[in-house]
């Protein structure tokens, strides 16, 4: 794929941001007028106007227009490692998000959310489990009941060495 010119980058602006900034840049620097402005980037004459009360407004301009704009939302939630790797636990024997939740609700641990469960088999890169069985989910969930109070007396031995 050939590389762009770099004069026809800086003369023909194609992304929004780039253009914003431009526009700007004549507005304020060459002084020319917004219908001047509009023509040449085909934009409405008050877009232009807009565009220059708003950055009239900004409390750090090049940080309004050079950087990226913050997340949106909370961010995710922390769980600890011992939960997450029982989670991982869970997810080994096939037991499918709501079951996960169930289990861990079972053991007492803190409130998670499926939404939480999910990112965290998502960023160990597990996969969502095939259909299975009524026999293959009553064996997951007897494997999990087997191994359940393993798992939460392993964190309570953690939680306790770390108060110490």
């Amino acid at each position: 794929m050939p590389r762009p010119d770099p004069a026809d980058f800086f003369a023909n602006p194609k992304h929004p941001d780039h253009i914003r900034y431009e526009i700007l840049r004549i507005f304020y620097v060459e002084g020319l007028s917004a219908e001047a402005i509009a023509r040449r980037f085909d934009v409405d004459p008050e877009t232009v106007y807009a565009m220059a009360r708003e950055f009239r407004t900004l409390e750090d301009p090049a940080a309004d227009i050079f950087l990226p704009p913050d997340p949106l939302g909370r961010p995710p939630r922390e769980v600890s490692p011992a939960l997450r790797q029982r989670i991982l636990t869970l997810r080994d024997i096939q037991l499918s998000v709501s079951e996960i939740k169930a289990q861990l609700d079972a053991e007492g641990d803190d409130a998670l959310g499926e939404h939480v469960i999910k990112r965290i088999l998502r960023e160990a890169g597990r996969p969502r489990l095939p259909r299975r069985t009524k026999a293959q989910r009553a064996a997951a969930l007897a494997a999990a009941a087997a191994g359940g109070n393993q798992g939460r007396a392993d964190r309570k031995r953690e939680v306790g060495s770390k108060r110490r």
